[in-house]
């Protein structure tokens, strides 16, 4: 038997480690396409932060992995999936077949098309690799401008605010905060003023003008002009699902799986941010962002792949309410 797993994040590696723990002989494959695919997406803030290192990031260590025998393929792309012939193809050509595939991409950055003229001067938290170049660029920075809202907001403006720099927090109240977060945004409003961070609602950038190759000069809607060296943007997420688009997996906002995390189609699976899962309590198919959301649906889908006959049922507490013990509050 071979499974393949597409996806290197938490759903990714916890199905990776139930399969293996359940069936110890089946051929088990973890494709990525970055380069150092088993790290602790929720502590990158405290990594650009320095409050943790790069050596502590792991989830798993790549030795750990194949100690498991599993066979990994990184820094590669998958382009598409053709389920009539159980195979995944990469898009640099190469082909490889599967019996049973769980897809674990997760989500990335939704980038409105009036903001694509400029771009390319943000800087998006959502991989190791983004948070290596913000590290970077904050050695020698000392003043930021961040866009956006909700969670990923708030940890970049924690990690910035932990290194000292003059902070500009652009956002909107539709999408600030979450309304259905354990935390309120009044909290959230209260805590980033108190922390002396320029909060600034309904405001938008509608141009960015790169000034000296060190510096941006930003224009808002309300006529702002806000001179800053770095700019961070904290976008909504969506399912990173391109390459299943000319497949004949099923889809709407994400891949549709069952209450079981089986597809239409019955050898595929998905899990985490990617799918679209059934509420069996509400009755519908909806997304569950989140890293305990993604872990419980990752060992479920996995569970399932070698025969088992389990369901998955959200509840609100597996939202990011705590990150290690400690409130998103008081972690600054």
């Amino acid at each position: 038997m071979h499974y393949v797993i597409i996806g290197s994040g938490a759903s990714g590696l916890k199905a990776a480690a139930t399969l293996r723990e359940n069936d110890c002989s089946g051929r088990l494959t973890l494709i990525s396409r970055d380069l150092w695919p088993f790290y602790l997406k929720p502590v990158l803030a405290d990594f650009i932060a320095n409050r943790i290192d790069s050596k502590k990031l792991s989830y798993y260590s790549t030795a750990q992995i194949e100690q498991m025998d599993i066979e990994i393929i990184t820094g590669r792309r998958v382009s598409a999936i053709v389920p009539e012939e159980n195979s995944i193809h990469f898009s640099d050509g190469s082909v490889l077949d599967y019996q049973f595939l769980l897809i674990a991409t997760g989500a990335r950055p939704v980038i409105p098309a009036r903001k694509q003229e400029y771009v390319s001067t943000f800087r998006c938290l959502n991989s190791l690799s983004d948070a290596v170049r913000i590290k970077n660029e904050t050695q020698r920075s000392n003043k930021a401008l961040v866009l956006g809202g909700g969670h990923y907001a708030l940890e970049i403006l924690r990690a910035l605010h932990n290194l000292k720099f003059d902070l500009t927090f652009l956002t909107d109240e539709r999408y600030f905060w979450d309304a259905d977060h354990p935390i309120p945004a009044d909290r959230v409003k209260d805590k980033l003023m108190s922390e002396k961070i320029d909060l600034r609602f309904n405001v938008d950038v509608v141009d960015v003008i790169d000034l000296d190759g060190e510096s941006y000069r930003v224009v808002t809607n309300d006529g702002s002009v806000i001179d800053t060296q770095l700019i961070l943007y904290a976008p909504l997420f969506e399912p990173n699902l391109d390459f299943i688009k000319d497949s004949s997996i099923e889809y709407k906002q994400g891949i549709l799986v069952r209450e079981d995390l089986r597809t239409n189609i019955p050898n595929i699976f998905a899990c985490g941010d990617v799918a679209q899962f059934y509420d069996l309590n509400k009755g519908i198919n909806r997304i569950n962002f989140g890293w305990v959301s993604a872990c419980k649906q990752g060992e479920i889908a996995a569970l399932n792949m070698i025969g088992r006959d389990n369901v998955y049922i959200s509840v609100k507490e597996e939202y990011f309410r705590e990150l290690y013990g400690q409130e998103l509050l008081t972690r600054w």
